[in-house]
């Protein structure tokens, strides 16, 4: 007779006692396989500690939800698992329920060692109570009980994953490791088996193939994409899209008419990248809501959001929009039939395809900042027009554009102020058209280099007189009306604190005397046009 070294039992057992280890044991070459069931207190909280004990940070409950983040050996990626009987199945039985059986194994041996002596007997109890006790951990309720624990034990915040800038998770358990690139590297030398190191949760479906190329995908390019210098800047900022943080704090709109692969483009990178981004509704753009905000919740650790088909007629709110592209601050929000509160920073860059662009209430200087339009001016006729079941080489050559776009993005290569000017111009023409005081100042006014010319200078006050009755003429709904106070705000945004200004004020009673009164001038403002310069002009 000889102590087992290692275990923690002490009742003696020889080699030939032992349970059989099979081939998923020996494979895993340790003895995690046994347990000592003195360690462990028969209640859920020990089955909680021989859950977590025996997972490690293989197995852990995520932060704020019933769910759990596993990695998938099979795989070589982290998975998101719900609280369901697959997982008791997978993680349970394993790290509690067949422990404890094997421990009633080694029981028996050593009473079988020990037969017609006195410890005989209370061995077998002692495996009797180790059996019932395996049992009752079976059983679905102790799982969900001491479950509920070890989800708390070994807890692990979202942001915890996906945070390096320079790791992209891709199919087959790889990653792209950009932080290995030096000048002159083609993407293909980043690719490397993932770890759990890495913390990447999120892997593309598509597997990077840097030599892939589609005809189908070179034909849908050479329609809408044919600028090469155009195309290269349009998979730049797509590729940016794929971080989190969205660091340049952007909203990008694809803007073209019905036919103009706009919507092709959206779906193919939509299904290209699977997990890492999604389609959403345009509400959470829209404003603070008073019911559950599941919206919000389900989109913020993306890394993309795409919405389609957008008109004219929808309204964002500038302050919504300007928080969920990264003002810093966290949302609340709360799931259907749920009150806990959750607060997140938003992750995700949002992507839209639109025939038009929204109208912003209190669009301001910060808000167009946010917003590029990528134009789609090639449309195809419409019985040129078809839905394409996209293949997986097609993936594969989006894929690899836009790695190549994240790559360039990486070494620096994306310079808002230095986009193709076709970028530049549509992003423009959409600044004019977010709101209505927007549009107006687009058209009733222009910055000028230096002081104004005399007569054409804007006083604040007159700027006001003309944009009120601008929006009277043009019967604007409430929501879209702004008042003094608002518009004094978005000028100032838009060109500065106005400055003090004294002129002559002649009084027409006979013997009076003249005297001065001041107007706050906008500095370097001109009226647009000879007929508001001779109404208002100073």
């Amino acid at each position: 007779m000889k102590t087992r070294s290692g275990y923690r039992w002490s009742f003696p057992v020889t080699d030939d006692d032992l349970p059989a280890p099979d081939a998923t044991e020996q494979a895993k070459a340790d003895l995690r396989v046994y347990v000592d069931p003195n360690k462990y207190n028969p209640n859920d909280l020990g089955n909680a500690n021989m859950f977590t004990d025996f997972h490690r940070d293989t197995v852990r409950g995520l932060e704020g939800t019933s769910r759990w983040v596993v990695w998938d050996e099979n795989s070589n990626r982290f998975r998101i698992r719900d609280t369901d009987q697959g997982l008791y199945n997978d993680f349970c039985a394993p790290a509690v329920e067949n422990r404890l059986k094997r421990a009633a194994e080694l029981e028996r041996a050593a009473a079988r060692a020990s037969a017609g002596t006195d410890d005989a007997q209370a061995i077998n109890q002692r495996a009797n109570k180790l059996e019932t006790r395996a049992t009752a951990t079976g059983q679905l309720t102790a799982m969900k009980r001491y479950l509920e624990i070890a989800h708390t034990q070994n807890a692990v915040n979202r942001t915890f994953f996906d945070s390096n800038p320079r790791l992209l998770g891709v199919a087959a358990g790889q990653v792209l490791d950009f932080g290995v690139l030096v000048d002159g590297d083609s993407a293909a030398a980043a690719t490397r088996p993932a770890s759990r190191n890495d913390a990447v949760l999120y892997h593309a479906p598509t597997q990077f193939d840097p030599a892939a190329r589609s005809a189908w995908v070179d034909d849908y390019l050479s329609k809408f994409l044919p600028d090469v210098e155009y195309r290269r800047d349009v998979f730049r900022l797509l590729g940016y899209c794929l971080q989190r943080g969205n660091p340049k704090r952007l909203m990008l709109f694809v803007k073209g008419d019905t036919g103009s692969g706009k919507s092709t483009l959206l779906r193919l990178f939509r299904e290209t990248i699977g997990e890492l981004g999604s389609t959403v509704n345009m509400s959470i753009f829209r404003g603070k809501a008073e019911g559950p905000t599941p919206e919000i919740l389900d989109a913020a650790y993306l890394f993309v959001t795409f919405s389609s088909e957008l008109s004219g007629r929808v309204k964002m709110h500038g302050d919504h929009v300007k928080m969920i592209t990264g003002a810093g601050d966290e949302i609340a929000g709360r799931y259907m039939y749920k009150d806990f509160i959750h607060k997140v920073q938003p992750w995700f860059t949002p992507l839209i395809a639109t025939n038009a662009m929204p109208s912003v209430i209190d669009a301001d200087e910060a808000l167009k900042r946010r917003i590029l339009v990528l134009p789609f001016d090639h449309r195809l006729p419409d019985a040129d027009q078809t839905d394409r079941d996209f293949t997986p080489l097609d993936k594969q050559h989006f894929l690899r554009l836009l790695v190549e776009g994240r790559v360039d993005v990486l070494r620096g290569s994306l310079r808002l102020d230095r986009l193709h000017p076709a970028i530049l111009t549509a992003t423009a023409e959409a600044h004019a058209d977010l709101s209505f005081f927007q549009s107006w100042r687009s058209t009733a006014v222009r910055a000028v280099n230096g002081a104004p010319r005399h007569g054409w200078a804007v006083a604040i006050d007159d700027a006001w007189t003309h944009f009120d009755r601008e929006q009277k003429d043009a019967q604007l709904g409430h929501d879209s009306r702004i008042d003094r106070t608002q518009f004094n705000k978005q000028i100032r945004d838009a060109f500065g604190k106005p400055q003090s200004r004294k002129r002559k004020r002649v009084q027409k009673m006979p013997h009076s005397e003249e005297n001065s009164t001041s107007k706050s001038i906008l500095l370097s403002v001109e009226w647009a046009s000879p007929a508001a310069a001779k109404a208002f002009g100073r």
